[in-house]
């Protein structure tokens, strides 16, 4: 095997003759034995100006392709060990047997680890292109580290192919998340729908019907109160924070709050998605996950904070941090303004349905507030509380009030 690998290239070739529409060209990953050669489709796009023809790889002086330089790196890691394994099997293979194996195609099934590797390639480009989260290809990577953890610990491998998950698999990783890492029920299928995001890329890219999670539930529980009340949204108002850094976070949760906006959709948010519609000033863009159309006139109070950021703010209409450095910060004011529930980014998104159907806003409307695709989603978002039933039901004892019901008793008695 060794002698083998010796006569084992691997080098990366744009194919400059092949352009998209905004003129960039794909790489591949050419594998070449002993003269003979195939090539792989790494899934990424650049331009020229972006390449080292010396070097066969990005130029380092690109500050934005660094992340999608690490891609490739640990691409062609993971292919050099799909062929490392091959060889343990046999000696005599070519680069077509490589990229069957690595695809899934012939006997050899494509392997879990590297399907991943491949979703995440294809996700990293969409992050580039501003179509899809960087915080969820963050999560994406967090999931496939602990897979890869989970491989090595309980199975002694680096990696195995996807038809040897099943239930027994999932159960498994699942008390695993929950044994090693301390995760919680929805916590953990959090991560498993990120594992099951991989079987569904799996049955597209390779036109299967594979369903290892059929009998395993994969259903979120309920978590309690993910909202704040009308009165704990005006304790926060009503703080005023010495520190700009507290009083700004404040500024952008709020704005969350009287929204409904989602931090990655807030951050990817522009001046130029202001428009004036009918005399007032709305947002109308669309969801960053989704892609649904998401149309939000603005009340007054998300208006004054606008105004309030306005020459501070060029490329963003709030003063927008990372998730992570806005969480942290929104517990400590929840201490400071003595709000007992863990205050986060997305407690503002629930914040907004929560108030929006309490004041009477109908479902199907802040479904589109909201941007979701249908309102069983939204429900989860405008929960019912102990107040609003107790003025749902003032309402039918004043419809149905005893001294009422008295009078015209004694009326109908007297005739």
């Amino acid at each position: 095997m060794h002698n083998y690998m010796h006569r084992t290239k691997f080098s990366f070739c744009p194919k400059w003759t092949k352009k998209n529409k905004n003129g960039e060209s794909p790489i591949y990953l050419r594998i070449t034995i002993d003269g003979y050669r195939t090539e792989l489709s790494t899934n990424t796009w650049i331009t020229p100006d972006v390449w080292n023809y010396k070097d066969n790889n990005l130029k380092n002086s690109k500050e934005n392709y660094l992340q999608l330089k690490g891609y490739l790196e640990t691409f062609k890691g993971k292919v050099y060990e799909k062929v490392t394994r091959l060889l343990i099997e046999s000696d005599d293979i070519t680069p077509n047997q490589i990229k069957d194996f690595i695809l899934g195609k012939g006997k050899s099934n494509a392997t879990l680890i590297s399907m991943y590797n491949q979703f995440i390639g294809d996700f990293a480009l969409r992050v580039e292109k501003g179509e899809l989260s960087k915080s969820t290809y963050d999560k994406h990577l967090n999931t496939e580290m602990k897979i890869t953890k989970f491989l090595s610990q309980c199975y002694s491998k680096n990696d195995i192919l996807i038809k040897e998950l099943n239930y027994d698999f999932i159960k498994k990783f699942d008390l695993y998340l929950m044994a090693d890492y301390d995760l919680k029920h929805n916590s953990r299928v959090k991560q498993l729908k990120n594992l099951k995001c991989i079987v569904n890329y799996y049955n597209k890219v390779s036109n299967k019907n594979f369903k290892p999670f059929s009998g395993f539930a994969t259903t979120f529980k309920n978590s309690g109160n993910r909202y704040l009340t009308s009165d704990e949204v005006k304790r926060i108002e009503d703080k005023i924070f010495t520190n700009s850094r507290l009083e700004q976070i404040k500024d952008v949760f709020l704005f969350q709050c009287y929204t409904g906006f989602a931090f990655c959709d807030l951050y990817k948010l522009k001046p130029e998605d202001i428009i004036n519609y009918s005399g007032r000033m709305c947002i109308d863009t669309q969801r960053l996950k989704t892609e649904v159309p998401c149309f939000v006139p603005l009340i007054d109070k998300a208006i004054a904070i606008i105004e309030k950021y306005k020459e501070k703010c060029l490329n963003h209409i709030v003063p927008i941090k990372s998730n992570q450095e806005v969480n942290a910060y929104l517990k400590e004011i929840g201490d400071l303004c003595d709000i007992q529930k863990a205050i986060s980014t997305h407690c503002a998104r629930h914040t907004f349905g929560h108030i929006a159907a309490e004041n009477g806003i109908p479902l199907e409307v802040i479904k589109m507030i909201l941007g979701h695709t249908n309102t069983n989603m939204t429900s989860q978002y405008c929960k019912i509380d102990k107040k609003q039933i107790l003025e749902q039901m003032k309402k039918l004892n004043s419809s149905d009030d005893p001294k009422k019901k008295s009078n015209d008793n004694e009326n109908q008695s007297s005739e």
